[in-house]
């Protein structure tokens, strides 16, 4: 089995089971507009995992044809912050992320690229004693490309030679743009839309099989 050098994870999705945290507190903040409002922004959400919430915030307010100026976007995220950040800490680990985030980190260079921004990411991991378990830990100031191509330039790292965990589209693509192999973690909400795509590495529900990939 192929030894890597390098494990890139996402964070929603990937190390904890909380997209379904985020999309009810997206939900709960488009409460006035209505039930098939809340719907579109349910199936934008899962359909655009990964993305920041600034920019959907932005789609959204165009959909009402509200301001999308800075000011106005950054009251909706902090709303949405406050709705969310304690329910993450909370929601399950996703079945082996433990184990393998803590056998990567001994055997290798381990990084998180979330559409978290980075205020709210590093204190949820230090709730969950994560933090020392990363050699760095990116969130949504920077799009993941940007992110992944950084790490591999600065550490001089191969393409071949990094696995990336995720669980979107975002991620996928990516993956895909940087060449480095992908592992998908599936789900209800994602299956259907990778179904067939070409260039996924690896294909399982958790991550127990990492351990075994990091393990060999």
């Amino acid at each position: 089995m192929k030894q890597y050098k390098a494990y890139i994870f996402d964070f929603d999705g990937v190390i904890k089971e909380s997209v379904r945290v985020k999309s009810d507190a997206f939900v709960q903040l488009y409460e006035a507009e209505g039930a098939d409002f809340q719907k579109r922004v349910e199936s934008y959400h899962l359909a655009n995992g990964g993305v920041s919430r600034y920019e959907k915030f932005k789609v959204w307010n165009e959909w009402l044809n509200r301001s999308t100026s800075e000011t106005a976007i950054e009251e909706l995220a902090q709303k949405f912050s406050d709705l969310v950040v304690d329910n993450v800490v909370a929601s399950p680990y996703i079945k082996g992320a433990e184990l393998a985030i803590e056998m990567a980190h001994k055997s290798a260079l381990t990084f998180i690229a979330t559409g978290t921004p980075d205020q709210e990411i590093l204190p949820i991991l230090d709730r969950l004693n994560l933090n020392s378990s990363f050699t760095e830990i990116h969130g949504s100031s920077r799009k993941k490309p940007v992110i992944i191509k950084d790490i591999l330039t600065r550490f001089k790292l191969d393409p071949s030679e990094v696995l990336f965990m995720g669980d979107a589209q975002t991620d996928y693509h990516a993956a895909l743009e940087c060449e480095v192999d992908f592992y998908l973690r599936e789900t209800d909400y994602n299956t259907a839309w990778f179904d067939g795509k070409p260039g996924i590495t690896y294909i399982q529900d958790d991550l127990i099989y990492l351990t075994e990939i990091i393990s060999k």
